[in-house]
């Protein structure tokens, strides 16, 4: 059963949540703190059920060997960085607004990679390079991620890996980039913001060769993992009769005073009586019933559908070489770049005039070199990297503001979530290797800013 099945099952959540879009991911794409109103009976029963639902339990796998999929670092650079990966031009496609707007919807970026410069991928990335090695077993199906690079500055790095299944993959999508898709849940599951693209030379029948490019969040675990996911296809219907017939059972164990304490010590006194404002005490005891009781089915599920993980820490890894520009607001490493916005004023403007800190505000980005060619990042529907993501600051306080059904003006009530900083980090992953010591400035939105 899919993680959107089991949402539906325990109630409806907001499909902003759920929603991936199978069209290319723009650079205005918020990565997970979305500030939404919500009802907050419905907020809260959904969001306490949905964490539970989305918890893994495994463990650890580990076996070192060399490297797997290419005969050397150098052909394995070569082959995920060059111009010779199958999906390396296009020209793009637009169609129009169908609202009449001037701007046309992006059905296909623009974009172009180059050839690798093998003395730049010699000093730059390849010393950096770790054989992983480790596999895990699910289901008929082998999953081993075989290297692995990370830059800890820009907090950016990638995995290649092969998923093999000796009677054959199932079905899975090319976006035109040669990103992976899958109509449902990914089969390869990762902990860490990121998309997969297809490794095409070493891909066949039964064996999909992949590298993963990904961002670490600090928000999330300090681990890298990767496991087989297989979920159970279960229906929300089917899922419901589990939880009715373990409710059943559950009752005849604890009482419906001890079900609603167990509820309230675990959200607290407050969003519990937020949480269930309007309900009979009946529909109380047996809302908290299905909490408690969905804990536990949710993790069997888990259980059964999840292989062990392969973990590789994120600490204490070698970093490769970075530079900064704009003095300091700006990182740079062969493979990524990091633009922090708070101090670059001429970015706090929006599109109405408005003072605005989103990195939406960046509407181009090119790298120049000193020999006065460039690289175009982003501009218009050129979009040449491989996942770019903005966010919040870590320091960044979000609270959480409860309107009272007294002062709603529908009488029902709401929450929603107010920050302290906004969108002004702007992570980008490139889709070539860039030579950081022949940079010569940044340039946004036509202002340059040198290197320090």
């Amino acid at each position: 059963m899919r993680a959107e099945d089991l949402f539906y099952a325990i109630g409806a959540v907001e499909e902003s949540r759920l929603a991936r879009s199978e069209l290319f991911v723009s650079s205005e794409q918020k990565q997970e703190d979305i500030d939404m109103k919500k009802k907050p009976t419905r907020m809260l029963r959904n969001f306490f059920v949905a964490a539970i639902i989305v918890s893994m339990l495994a463990v650890t796998a580990y076996a070192v060997v060399g490297f797997l999929i290419f005969d050397s670092p150098e052909e394995m650079v070569s082959a995920i960085f060059g111009d010779e990966t199958g999906f390396d031009h296009s020209d793009g496609s637009i169609r129009p607004d169908p609202y009449g707007g001037p701007e046309g919807i992006l059905v296909e970026p623009t974009y172009d990679r180059v050839p690798v410069d093998g003395a730049v991928a010699e000093e730059a990335l390849v010393p950096y390079m770790d054989a992983i090695g480790q596999s895990v077993h699910f289901n008929g199906y082998t999953l081993t991620v075989d290297a692995f690079v990370y830059e800890s500055t820009t907090r950016c790095g990638f995995i290649t890996y092969l998923l093999e299944n000796p009677n054959g993959l199932p079905e899975y999508k090319l976006q035109s980039t040669g990103e992976i898709f899958y109509d449902g849940p990914d089969i390869v599951n990762v902990n860490q913001y990121g998309y997969p693209y297809i490794i095409q030379e070493k891909t066949t029948d039964t064996s999909l060769a992949a590298t993963y490019y990904f961002q670490w969040n600090p928000r999330r675990e300090d681990t890298l993992e990767i496991c087989l996911k297989m979920e159970e296809q279960y229906t929300p219907e089917e899922f419901s009769a589990l939880i009715a017939e373990d409710v059943s059972a559950r009752k005849q164990v604890m009482t419906p005073e001890e079900a609603m304490e167990t509820i309230r010590s675990q959200i607290g006194a407050e969003s519990f009586a937020l949480a269930f404002q309007g309900m009979s005490e009946a529909e109380i005891v047996e809302q908290c019933y299905m909490e408690i009781v969905a804990k536990e089915v949710s993790a069997r599920l888990e259980a059964e559908s999840t292989s062990e993980k392969i973990r590789i820490p994120l600490s204490d890894r070698q970093t490769l070489k970075t530079i900064t520009a704009g003095e300091g607001s700006i990182v740079l490493s062969p493979v990524s770049i990091f633009v922090d916005i708070t101090d670059l004023e001429f970015l706090h403007t929006g599109p109405d005039g408005s003072h605005f800190v989103d990195t939406g505000n960046i509407k181009s980005l090119v790298l120049r070199y000193q020999d006065g060619t460039e690289y175009t990042i982003k501009d218009g529907y050129t979009l040449n990297y491989v996942f770019s993501v903005t966010d919040m600051p870590e320091e960044n306080v979000a609270t959480e503001i409860v309107v009272p059904p007294e002062e709603d003006p529908n009488g029902e009530g709401y929450s929603y979530t107010e920050n302290s900083h906004g969108y002004c980090l702007l992570t980008t992953m490139f889709n070539r290797i860039v030579d950081v010591d022949q940079i010569a400035a940044v340039v946004i939105n036509g202002t340059e800013l040198p290197v320090d």
